[in-house]
């Protein structure tokens, strides 16, 4: 009951994507596997469907995070100020070491936070620094989740493991490079949504305990995503109607 209620929460979008990512290396393997010329005709026509499928559902959804996220490093500046000195209270308090020269950085402009795990820092939007104290706790609260459960190490060796195990039957047959090539992506896709997915309502739930209130964690996801928005998902990021959703059963 709880897998399909969990299938049932997943954006259509986001299922038609996985179901043809699974549909795609089911293919691969019956075509790679098959001794019947027969199965191996109509596989490879699926294969086809899948494939072309797949690659219109998640490349514009994947490449477009990518995208942004180089937009966003532009115009960053690290020159201290007052408000960034509760932050540092509040990292310590969590029990993450940030970086020692620069932990935070401002961006002139924007309403958000981003954390970069391999820096240690993390850059806060000016117009962030205007919003109530508690959602100021609850949105570093979740960047600082990021940092510490290791979100970006895990998503990278899972990128890196889960395709290369799912695929790699195909790589010792005598398949064409180009089957093994699309299934090895297929998996890579799916785990990039479903893992990035799981980091952020993870960290959605560091974010509410740190700043001891679901609320305030739900009410600044509500801040800085216009109406319009909300039931709209991307490949790094479940829409916030479903991590308000998911934030409202958990216990803190």
């Amino acid at each position: 009951m709880r897998i399909i209620q969990a299938i049932r929460s997943i954006p259509f979008g986001i299922r038609a994507g996985i179901l043809a990512s699974v549909g795609t290396v089911t293919l691969a393997y019956i075509y790679s596997f098959s001794a019947s010329p027969f199965q191996r005709l109509w596989s490879i026509c699926g294969l086809l469907v899948t494939s072309e499928l797949m690659i219109m559902i998640w490349v514009p959804r994947i490449y477009g995070d990518i995208g942004s996220m180089f937009t966003n490093w532009k115009n960053i500046s690290y020159e201290e100020i007052p408000e960034f000195e509760p932050f540092r209270k509040l990292a310590a308090d969590a029990g993450v070491v940030l970086n020692r020269k620069r932990p935070f950085g401002i961006k002139k402009g924007y309403n958000n936070a981003w954390a970069n795990p391999i820096t240690k820092r993390i850059v806060i939007g000016d117009k962030f620094l205007q919003r109530p104290v508690k959602q100021q706790k609850a949105l570093l609260g979740h960047e600082l989740t990021h940092i510490k459960e290791n979100h970006y190490w895990r998503f990278l060796i899972a990128e890196l493991v889960v395709p290369t195990l799912v695929a790699f039957p195909l790589f010792l047959t005598k398949s064409t490079p180009i089957i093994k090539e699309v299934s090895f992506y297929a998996v890579f896709f799916m785990t990039f949504v479903l893992v990035n997915w799981h980091n952020e309502y993870s960290a959605d739930r560091g974010g509410a305990r740190i700043a001891g209130s679901r609320v305030a964690m739900s009410s600044l996801l509500l801040a800085i995503v216009p109406k319009k928005s909300r039931r709209v998902e991307s490949a790094s990021h479940p829409s916030i109607c479903s991590r308000i959703i998911k934030l409202r059963r958990m216990k803190l």
